[in-house]
């Protein structure tokens, strides 16, 4: 079998279309997190949760940090189990260690966190592939990692 730091990089249009799919099942996965922490509230304060409201005071950064827990697991599971969420097998992305080899956790907590970084300077980590010569973003680089376009099955 071919290592998968041979395949060539995705293209950064590919890789938005697999981010944007990713963002509805991680999105379903906050609106069941955040009902549970709703649910919690309710025994917690004997209070019915309503409107804007219903996560609000004290609930407010404990609810913040199960969202970005709840995000970071989503990601970090995947790419250590497979090195792919469903929308990277999707769309044929791949994470891989730089040589190749499956990415370790310490390798996906980093990636999450820098991906963070590279969004929050209005995209420009993401936008650096486009100039970088081994097509790797800021995340990539800070975590040592790098996505690959696997190549399209064989039909049967």
């Amino acid at each position: 079998m071919q290592n998968p730091a041979d395949f060539p990089a995705p293209s950064l249009l590919r890789q938005l279309a697999a981010m944007f799919y990713d963002s509805w099942l991680v999105l379903a996965t906050l609106i069941f997190s955040v009902a549970l922490l709703v649910g919690l509230r309710v025994l917690v304060d004997g209070t019915p949760a309503t409107g804007e409201h219903a996560l609000g005071g004290a609930w407010r950064l404990p609810t913040f940090v199960v969202m970005l827990l709840v995000s970071c697991h989503f990601f970090v599971y995947f790419w250590h189990k497979s090195g792919q969420t469903l929308a990277m097998q999707t769309w044929r992305i791949k994470v891989v260690a730089d040589n190749g080899d499956a990415i370790n956790y310490r390798q996906a907590y980093l990636r999450f966190l820098a991906a963070g970084l590279s969004m929050a300077c209005l995209g420009l980590g993401y936008l650096w592939m486009l100039v970088d010569r081994q097509n790797k973003s800021w995340h990539d680089h800070l975590s040592g990692t790098r996505l690959v376009l696997l190549p399209k099955p064989a039909k049967s």
